[in-house]
């Protein structure tokens, strides 16, 4: 995985949700989790899809609305770097 975990990544927020760059990752907040993932276009106008990098887990569509805060991933740090 691009992220493994014991990684420190480095974010920056995003304040204009209208601005997301699909095909980037993100991490995610809303009130139910936190994630780490790629950001799609959803089913509709409003919507967007997190998508794993893991294939074995599936798509997530959810209105961007429910997102509380939204964070550009910038790069990391691995465990063996520090």
């Amino acid at each position: 995985p691009k992220i493994k975990n014991g990684d420190i990544v480095l974010l920056k927020e995003v304040h204009n949700r209208t601005v997301i760059l699909y095909g980037e990752i993100y991490l995610v907040i809303t009130a139910d989790y936190r994630t780490i993932k790629y950001i799609r276009k959803g089913s509709s106008t409003g919507r967007v899809m997190l998508v794993s990098e893991n294939d074995r887990y599936d798509p997530v569509d959810i209105s961007v609305d429910q997102i509380l805060k939204l964070f550009l991933y910038k790069g990391k740090f691995e465990k063996s770097q520090i």
